[in-house]
Parts: structure tokens; sequence; C-alpha cells
């Protein structure tokens, strides 16, 4: 009877490590990071939150242009990768995706058009967002899954159109 009992018991925990190896490979949460994509979410936050205060108040058409372009592209962004984390049972608390939101240069900025310098400032402090940003996609990238590699990659490819378009000034 006990014998019995360990070959079944043997079997049933056989049987649930194929059943986990199996799904592994079929995708389940492969290639899932998550601190990598809340890092890019964290990106994204800070990058619209900064453009929120300074979109309307550049003097040049071209660069609102572009920063309105990169305001409206990194939402989208945001909320197809806030619903790629949601198909994953994630959801990323507000407070988490404020914390590289910066009140340094935020402050950067309003001093810069105090003293009629915010187009140029603006332009180095959004590609220097911008190339943060691309280099925590390309990281999420390298963790990532298959269908997180094609959302990433579009995400990256897109956020190379918003850098030519605001360095086209």
């Amino acid at each position: 009877m006990a014998a019995r009992l360990a070959v079944v018991l043997g079997g049933i925990t056989l049987l649930a490590i194929v059943a986990l190896v199996v799904m592994k490979l079929l995708g389940g949460n492969s290639g899932f990071d998550k601190p990598s994509l809340l890092s890019v979410a964290q990106d994204q936050t800070a990058i619209t939150q900064l453009l929120t205060s300074t979109a309307q108040n550049t003097n040049t058409a071209s660069l609102k242009n572009a920063v309105v372009s990169t305001q409206l592209t990194i939402a989208t962004q945001q909320t197809e990768l806030l619903s790629y984390l949601a198909e994953h049972r994630y959801k990323p608390k507000d407070k988490e995706l404020s914390l590289k939101v910066s009140g340094k240069l935020q402050k950067q900025l309003q001093d810069a058009q105090s003293t009629s310098n915010l187009d140029s400032t603006l332009k180095t402090v959004l590609n220097d967002q911008l190339g943060i940003y691309q280099r925590d996609l390309s990281t999420a990238f390298n963790k990532a899954g298959p269908n997180g590699k094609k959302l990433l990659k579009s995400h990256y490819e897109q956020t190379n159109l918003l850098l030519e378009q605001l360095n086209q000034q």
C-alpha cells in the first residue's frame, strides 16, 4: 500500500514538473521582466509630466510640434505598455510610476523659461530623457518574450522618429 502511494505521488510530482516546463516553453510568463518594464513605464510618466508644463511655452512652432508629438506618442506608448502589463496581471500604482519624475528638471525648465532660454534647454533635456528612455527600452527588449519584444521594438522605432523630429530644429 505504501509503495503504491509513493508511486502515485511520484507520478503526480513528475506530471506537475512536466506541465510547468511545457507552460514555460509555450510562453506563460517567460520573458516578462517586471523591473525593466516598470522602468520603461516610469520613463514614460517622467517624460509626459515634464512636457505637460512646457509644451505651450516654446517659442518656435517646429519645437512646439516636436514636443506635442513626443507627448502624445509617449502617452500612447504608456497606454499600450500598461495594457501589456495588465495582461500579465501586473498593475503598477501611480506612486510607482512617478518615481522618475524629476523636480530638478522641472525647475531647470522653469528657470530657462524665465531667462528666455526655454527652447534650447528643453531640446537638450528632452534629447537626454529620450536617450535614457531608449536605453531602458533596449534593456527591457533584451529580457522580453516575443510579444514584449514586438511592443518594445515598436516603441523604440517610434522614439527614433521623435528624436529625428526634435533634432531637425
